[in-house]
């Protein structure tokens, strides 16, 4: 930026300016909703970008998953245990053979 300009938003139906001396401040600005366009109407910000989806390998197993691979290996489950003692049930299991 060489020159000072003005800055503009849409408040209560009117429309403000600001004069802006410096790069440091007209980013500020814009990044608050002031436009360089004279109608003070800021384009709308770009969509967020959505996470990736976590891989099959990070995905914790579900109750189901749990329960069927209990029955693969012959481990009677008790309905009342959590997916946490469930799996530490199945991991004693696995080790003992």
């Amino acid at each position: 930026m060489s020159a000072p300009c003005f800055v503009f938003r849409r408040v209560a139906g009117r429309v403000v300016s600001e004069r802006v001396h410096d790069a440091r401040t007209l980013e500020r600005r814009l990044s608050q909703g002031y436009t360089l366009d004279r109608s003070g109407i800021a384009p709308k910000p770009s969509e967020p970008v959505a996470a990736p989806e976590p891989a099959a390998e990070d995905v914790a197993p579900t109750r189901e998953e749990l329960e069927a691979h209990a029955a693969d290996i012959g481990l009677k489950v008790d309905g009342r245990w959590s997916d946490k003692r469930l799996m530490t049930e199945l991991a004693k299991a696995l080790e003992a053979g």
